[in-house]
């Protein structure tokens, strides 16, 4: 069966940046947890957008792709990122399909949270093993329009966007992809008439851990591997900390955990899976055959949906 490739990756993240004080003051929440994000999150700085609208943060990205590519060949847009519509009913993404002329595109629309690129590179991969001649795009955004929005215990969301191309070859292969997700707290919810349920922010944190656990050993499973044979695991910008205690529960060195982007730039949603697999592919693909794992979790008011790609360099 034809095998599923990343064969182009790229992201954009503002040169402006927010300090991290600058977003807690102006954050209605109790000094223990803004504490617990000052002290342990390892933020230095938040990216934030000044300069461009959500439609001219792709434009580098889409000009320095299309200037080598056919934007004829892309046959598949997904989108990820919660402005789909915006300013009078203007599209982001159709509006990169019109600006760029991927005349046969086909928009899929995604809404999970910051789970959009890795739900977007499993789709991609069941199309292309389904037509080998198809090439997917996967665009992805987050823009933030307040200070106060950006707290989100326990991160600080920044600004930023992405893109990536899948095909029949590339530098990256898509070895395996896993994902489910809870439907537990709507379920709660609709049992107490839509009351919001009081949770215990670290109790939450701690079931998260153990869920991805899960799915990590699952997909190790699957693919008949151990820890030690994944070179880097691939999570999001939430937080340092929540990654130390993750890198314990799985029983492996904290290097392990590529974090490096955390303190440049804070959580960029769905933007971190860009970013991240770019940044450890651009320092640490020196051999064909490392084994990487990209991880998410993504939050839909209270409802998390997890996913896992297994990838492996080329």
């Amino acid at each position: 069966m034809q095998s599923c490739y990343i064969s182009y990756i790229d992201y954009h993240k503002p040169c402006y940046k927010l300090l991290v004080d600058e977003v807690l003051t102006k954050t209605d929440d109790s000094e223990k947890n803004k504490n617990y994000i000052k002290k342990y999150g390892n933020f230095d700085e938040i990216a934030i957008e000044l300069r461009y609208n959500q439609f001219e943060m792709f434009d580098e990205m889409m000009e320095k792709y299309f200037a080598f590519n056919d934007p004829a060949e892309i046959r598949f847009l997904i989108f990820t990122g919660k402005e789909y519509f915006v300013n009078s009913g203007m599209s982001v993404p159709y509006y990169l399909i019109g600006k760029y002329g991927m005349k046969n595109a086909s928009l899929i629309a995604l809404n999970q949270g910051c789970t959009g690129t890795p739900q977007g590179i499993q789709l991609a991969d069941c199309i292309i093993k389904a037509d080998s001649k198809t090439k997917v795009m996967i665009a992805s955004l987050s823009r933030i329009s307040s200070i106060a929005e950006r707290y989100d215990w326990p991160t600080i969301n920044g600004d930023g966007a992405g893109m990536m191309v899948l095909g029949r070859e590339g530098f990256l292969r898509v070895l395996d992809s896993y994902s489910w997700s809870d439907g537990a707290v709507s379920l709660e919810r609709c049992a107490n008439n839509g009351q919001k349920i009081q949770e215990d922010l670290m109790q939450r944190e701690k079931l998260l851990m153990m869920n991805v656990k899960k799915m990590i050993l699952k997909v190790l499973e699957r693919n008949k591997i151990c820890m030690k044979d994944i070179y880097q695991f691939i999570p999001q910008n939430v937080h340092h900390l929540l990654y130390r205690m993750y890198a314990k529960s799985i029983n492996v060195k904290l290097d392990k955990f590529f974090l490096e982007n955390i303190p440049k730039g804070g959580h960029i949603g769905d933007v971190d899976s860009v970013r991240n697999l770019k940044d450890v592919i651009l320092k640490h693909n020196k051999n064909a055959g490392l084994k990487y794992l990209l991880f998410t979790l993504g939050d839909l008011g209270g409802n998390f949906s997890y996913y896992a790609v297994l990838l492996e360099s080329c």
